[in-house]
């Protein structure tokens, strides 16, 4: 029983000894890593009436990591299309400023100007058969940095769903006639119950 006890001694002395080491040597290895390039939010919906016109979006673009303060070159940024994307360049959007370049006067942000193109990408009405199995276009983006070798794409795609909506096929100016009866309009009702009609 005695040596159980010195035993639980020794292991709880061994405990605290470690507990207060100082050892903060991989601490400083956090300074040293890269920084990235990467979109401000990776999941996006870009919504658009596909009614015939071309709408434009800003996307931020950005670098982020431990020495971005450090940094002072301009950092140029391309744009790589993922293959599992179902939106086609020039079909469904277009890219405007390629390449994109951050600076330090700018704090290394930047907007990425997609234009959606909604001419022939009308999704099918809802209600109709078609609709079910419609699915919006996905465009997959990655982004590469070049410049300085301290800043890398951060390796994530950004993910932006297309998202058209069918024009509503009611929507339009009308034609109206209103027809009423009101005693001091004229008429007698049920004779000739309009006494007056508006048209608009």
């Amino acid at each position: 029983m005695r040596k159980l006890k010195y035993l639980l001694l020794f292991i709880f002395s061994m405990a605290l000894f470690n507990s207060c080491v100082d050892d903060t040597s991989d601490l400083d290895l956090n300074d040293d890593g890269v920084n990235v390039v990467t979109f401000e939010r990776v999941v996006s919906n870009l919504s658009t009436v596909a009614n015939g016109d071309e709408y434009n979006f800003q996307v931020k673009v950005k670098v982020v990591g431990p020495t971005v303060a450090d940094l002072t070159n301009d950092i140029t940024v391309s744009i790589a299309r993922d293959a599992s994307s179902s939106a086609v360049d020039g079909v469904h959007y277009r890219i405007n400023n390629l390449p994109l370049k951050l600076t330090a006067a700018n704090n290394y942000l930047g907007l990425l100007d997609i234009t959606i193109i909604t001419e022939g990408n009308s999704p099918p009405m809802d209600g109709t058969p078609e609709y079910d199995a419609w699915k919006a276009p996905m465009l997959y983006l990655q982004l590469v940095a070049t410049g300085d070798d301290n800043v890398v794409g951060s390796g994530k795609l950004g993910s932006f769903t297309l998202a058209y909506s069918a024009p509503n096929p009611y929507a339009g100016l009308y034609e109206s006639e209103l027809r009423y009866f009101h005693p001091t309009a004229g008429g007698s009702y049920p004779d000739d119950p309009y006494g007056g009609v508006r048209i608009s």
